[in-house]
């Protein structure tokens, strides 16, 4: 026999010992070639032989090849994420990060909250409160409660106008001049304040009541002139009133028109026009508008803001008309009109 053939059949039986090996690891039948089955007997020695290296100390017992049991853990008793068999970690603390107390690293419990009752904890990292921007208007009397988080807002107020003045009466003859036209009524003067606030105080709103119309003039006969309309009265202020009574904010009214006068030998004087509202102040700063006077018989009108008037409002009332001259008899005057109520809005 040759030396090529010699290694050759050596070849072969080398890799036969190692397929029967691989067979008796893993459990699987493996069929080898009559070469290999002709040398079994120094196969199953070799196997023996890799068998007894393979075999697991007493102690691995269930163990793969990394080292962990059938549940996941080392030596250690941790599984593979560090765990102990209770799930908790190195630190204590079991999956949901949480400690024997059930709170969190931070300190928290299931509702977010510290062992102090405190949803926050003990620092000053609260969430900003965001503020929504918004306009609160008045026409009727009220209260104001600033939104949460709302540390400042503007006011803008107008006082109550002025009434109108009445018309004077018309005169008889030989006295028979017509009565003159009443003034008209001053309009509500006019304030914008910047007004520091707290959220959930409440500050009182009042608005002016506008002022009552004069009286008509009474009308002459039997040759008697007619007598003179009554004035208008004036407006009130607007006011905004904190917690403590103080008085924040004030649109003074507008001043009553003048009663025209009675018919005589001549036509009756125009009852004086009244003035727009003077002295409005804001306490924490801000600008002040005097109202509108009146002019002749028509009452003064709206100082202009950020938003219209309802109509009627903060505006003077108009004069009345005098009444006609008459033969036997003059006609009695004309009553004013009343003046608009303020108005106020805020708005921040």
């Amino acid at each position: 026999m040759n030396a090529s053939t010699t290694f050759r059949r050596s070849r072969r039986r080398a890799l036969a010992v190692a397929a029967l090996t691989a067979a008796a690891v893993t459990g699987q039948l493996l069929v080898t070639s009559p070469l290999a089955q002709a040398d079994a007997d120094h196969a199953a020695r070799s196997i023996a032989s890799t068998t007894n290296q393979l075999e697991p100390p007493p102690d691995h017992e269930g163990r793969d090849d990394d080292g962990r049991d059938e549940n996941g853990r080392g030596d250690g008793g941790r599984h593979e994420d560090g765990r102990h068999e209770d799930g908790r970690d190195e630190d204590g603390r079991d999956e949901n990060g949480r400690g024997d107390d059930g709170r969190d690293e931070n300190g928290r419990e299931d509702d977010g909250r510290h062992e102090n009752g405190s949803e926050y904890g003990d620092d000053e990292s609260k969430p900003t409160v965001k503020t929504v921007h918004g306009l609160q208007e008045f026409t009727a009397d009220g209260t104001f409660v600033p939104p949460k988080g709302v540390t400042s807002v503007f006011i803008q107020a107008w006082g109550a106008g002025g009434g109108g003045g009445g018309g004077g009466g018309g005169g008889s003859a030989p006295n028979d001049g017509a009565g003159g036209a009443g003034g008209g009524g001053g309009g509500g003067g006019f304030v914008w304040c910047a007004i520091p606030v707290k959220s959930s105080k409440s500050y009182t709103v009042v608005l002016g009541d506008g002022g009552d119309h004069g009286g008509a003039g009474p009308a002459g006969s039997a040759g008697a002139p007619g007598g003179a309309g009554t004035v208008g009265a004036a407006g009130t202020a607007t006011t905004l009133t904190s917690t403590q009574g103080d008085i924040i904010a004030t649109a003074t009214g507008g001043g009553g028109g003048g009663g025209g006068g009675g018919g005589g030998a001549t036509d009756g004087a125009p009852g004086t026009p009244g003035a727009g509202g003077t002295g409005s102040s804001c306490r924490t700063g801000g600008l002040t508008r005097p109202g509108l006077n009146a002019e002749d018989e028509t009452g003064g009108g709206a100082v202009d803001g950020i938003v219209a008037t309802p109509d009627g409002t903060v505006i003077g009332g108009n004069g009345g008309p005098g009444g006609a001259g008459g033969v036997a008899s003059g006609q009695i005057g004309t009553p004013g009109a009343d003046g608009g109520d303020g108005y106020a809005v805020i708005f921040w």
